[in-house]
């Protein structure tokens, strides 16, 4: 898990579903989700969907979409 989510470097194609090859992991095979977190109102207004992205060599990634700053973010690699 990272501290700091790291960015995927592309806005999401139409649908809501990452570009594949975007983070250099490879293309998305299948995306489980999402699972909604949203509030925060009483500090910073937050407003993410998680995913499990599967990649096609079988590498499971946790990424969420950032609907305020409307980009995808890796937040781990699940082992």
């Amino acid at each position: 898990i990272f501290t700091q989510p790291r960015p995927l470097g592309a806005p999401p194609r139409p649908g809501g579903t990452p570009a594949a090859n975007s983070w250099g992991f490879g293309p998305v095979a299948r995306l489980h989700g999402p699972f909604v977190l949203s509030g925060g109102w009483w500090r910073r207004f937050l407003d993410r969907r998680y995913h499990l992205a599967v990649i096609e060599d079988g590498t499971v990634l946790w990424i969420f979409f950032d609907a305020v700053r409307r980009r995808f973010r890796l937040h781990g690699v699940v082992e």
